[in-house]
């Protein structure tokens, strides 16, 4: 997955590159991260969904996050800033326990369109209401090819040196705490 072109805001799946080697010449690769989402974090909760928003680099000089949401209107998988955002569907993201794949509210419904057959390029939708994104003002009436996909959630390997700065950040955290309680 990229987040395409800063003009269009739009997730693409990277079908031209390896597995995991993103040709960032046409876009960002995503670098994303659960985090939660300050205004709808408690109603999410309330209505019985688990999970946080999602933000994502857009680009790495300068580094910029940007949230990542479904739009109301057409269903696409977009990103800005929080502003642009807070008024589509932020959420929950979250994914399953198991295999790691990336769900929204709850369930996986990501669908890849080929919106540029010349181009061969396909963008990352959500099926909210699960009806082929038939909707008004949905594409799933364009007679664009749209194939169903699964959106997996890979980490980065955790090298020596990063296990080591964890383990420094515990033991800091656990002396810390320690020096700021009472001795009875």
């Amino acid at each position: 997955m990229t987040s395409n072109r800063s003009y269009c805001l739009q997730l693409y799946v990277d079908i031209n590159t390896p597995l995991l080697g993103a040709d960032t010449t046409t876009g960002h690769p995503f670098a994303g991260y659960y985090l939660p989402y300050p205004a709808n974090q408690s109603g999410w909760k309330a209505a019985g969904f688990k999970g946080e928003g999602l933000v994502s680099t857009i680009s790495d000089d300068p580094p910029m996050l940007n949230w990542i949401y479904v739009d109301k209107e057409t269903h696409e998988v977009k990103y800005g800033v929080r502003t642009e955002a807070e008024h589509h569907y932020c959420g929950p993201w979250d994914c399953t326990e198991v295999d790691r794949r990336v769900t929204f509210e709850g369930w996986e419904g990501f669908v890849a369109v080929q919106e540029d057959e010349d181009l061969d390029e396909w963008a990352l939708y959500f099926d909210r209401e699960d009806d082929g994104l038939r909707g008004p003002g949905m594409i799933g009436l364009e007679g664009k090819r749209m194939l169903l996909v699964e959106v997996s959630r890979k980490e980065r390997n955790k090298t020596r040196t990063m296990a080591l700065e964890e383990r420094s950040d515990r033991l800091s955290a656990m002396r810390e705490k320690e020096g700021g309680e009472e001795r009875v």
